[in-house]
């Protein structure tokens, strides 16, 4: 016990024998060598910062990787200034045909990806050092061009939903097989856009058939364990058999010719059913005979 205390101790040792109808002076210096002893340690200083010249290369990022240098940066965010110009241009021009639809495509997805590396060029030369105002104004800069793009692009969607689903729009989305009602998946699809495009992400595929299904031009089916499948085939509440060894999936018409088809017993007040999705699960007859191929979908 350090002395300063124990002198403490014993003087109200004394207080004690004296009195001891206040034994509460005896708590209160046990509470005070509590406070002592748990009292906080003095914190350590803060770390100094170091300027970027003195971290090791193998920790910093390499942004040669996305342009060679700022010259490179002007002349790609010049690019993509023209291409969302030549966007916006091709508005009123997605009926036309199957070749104008993919060609807005190829170039939303140009844009997308000229996007990507003009803005992560700018931002991440700014992390380096946040200091740096001509640096942020480059960032500002995208910034402003990424409105204009926004801008441009505003009427790709509200058109493409405008077209009927016997355009060549939905013929070359959805025509993934070589049955164009069948049970395609993004996948296929994307295979049978590369055969006339060349080019087309993933991302963008998802995109269209997503507008397509709320446009109620093609149906989703989702189905644990498979993949997500789109068909043409909409609005009269037919049903599906998927075959659990190959995946193949067949439509099954509804069982009693109008929607919702199967009608639940019991409904709280007020609730109105008015569509039954039904699945059938089994074994097809080719994998029953051992002739399947698996992923086939008719």
């Amino acid at each position: 016990m350090p002395p300063f205390c124990a002198v403490r101790v014993a003087k109200v040792s004394k207080m004690a024998a004296a009195d001891r109808d206040r034994p509460d002076q005896l708590a209160r210096c046990s509470m005070m060598d509590s406070m002592n002893a748990s009292s906080p340690a003095q914190a350590p200083a803060e770390p100094s910062l170091r300027n970027r010249d003195q971290i090791a290369e193998r920790f910093k990022w390499n942004l040669s990787n996305i342009f060679s240098d700022w010259d490179a940066w002007h002349a790609a965010y010049a690019d993509l200034d023209q291409s969302i110009a030549a966007f916006a241009a091709l508005q009123g021009t997605l009926a036309q045909g199957g070749d104008r639809l993919l060609a807005a495509l190829k170039l939303r997805d140009d844009i997308g990806q000229l996007e990507y590396k003009v803005w992560y060029y700018a931002s991440l030369w700014y992390d380096q050092d946040q200091r740096d105002n001509q640096i942020n104004a480059k960032r500002q800069q995208v910034q402003i061009l990424f409105a204009k793009a926004a801008q441009a692009a505003a009427w790709f969607d509200p058109e493409l939903l405008k077209i009927t689903k016997d355009s060549p729009k939905t013929t070359i989305l959805i025509s993934g097989s070589e049955k164009a009602e069948g049970h395609v998946t993004a996948e296929q699809v994307r295979r049978s856009v590369l055969a006339r495009l060349g080019s087309v992400s993933v991302q963008t595929v998802y995109d269209i058939l997503s507008a397509l299904t709320a446009a109620g031009l093609v149906r989703c089916l989702e189905t644990p364990g498979h993949p997500a499948r789109f068909e043409t085939r909409v609005g009269d509440n037919h049903h599906h058999f998927i075959c659990r060894a190959c995946g193949k999936t067949i439509d099954i018409d509804c069982a009693t010719g109008e929607t919702p088809c199967l009608t639940p017993k019991a409904l709280p007040s007020g609730f109105m059913a008015d569509e039954a999705e039904v699945t059938y699960w089994g074994t097809c007859s080719d994998c029953l005979d051992g002739t399947a191929v698996v992923g086939v979908s008719s």
